[in-house]
């Protein structure tokens, strides 16, 4: 019995080894999947910066676009506004003109129409 419980101990002491060098290959294999994990992570954070970046830069770029438009439009409108306000200074200038003109022709007919009398 004693060869016996010597094999048994023998194969017991084998399983033991195996055992332990399956744990530290089991544990070496766990400490990379979680490193490959941590790069994985890792790399999409990355990538969902640089998307963020992008969409950034993308909403910037639109928006610079949108302001130079509105500020051509409001020049646009402005210099429109200023040209209509010159045509009607121009527009009343003329006829304040025409209305002092024909007052001065009817001042003087009413000087010629007492002289008369």
């Amino acid at each position: 019995m004693d060869k016996k419980q010597a094999t048994l101990q023998q194969q017991m002491d084998q399983v033991k080894e195996k055992r332990a060098g399956m744990k530290t290959k089991f544990a070496s294999l766990r400490a990379k999947k979680s490193e490959l994990k941590e790069q994985h992570y890792a790399r999409l954070i990355e990538f969902a910066k640089q998307e963020q970046m992008l969409h950034d830069i993308e909403w910037l770029t639109t928006t610079k676009a949108n302001v130079v438009e509105r500020a051509e439009k409001t020049k646009k409108v402005q210099e429109e506004r200023k040209k209509w306000q010159e045509q009607n200074k121009k527009y009343r200038d003329e006829r304040n003109a025409r209305q002092e003109e024909n007052a001065a022709r009817e001042k003087a007919r009413q000087e010629v129409r007492k002289a008369k009398i």
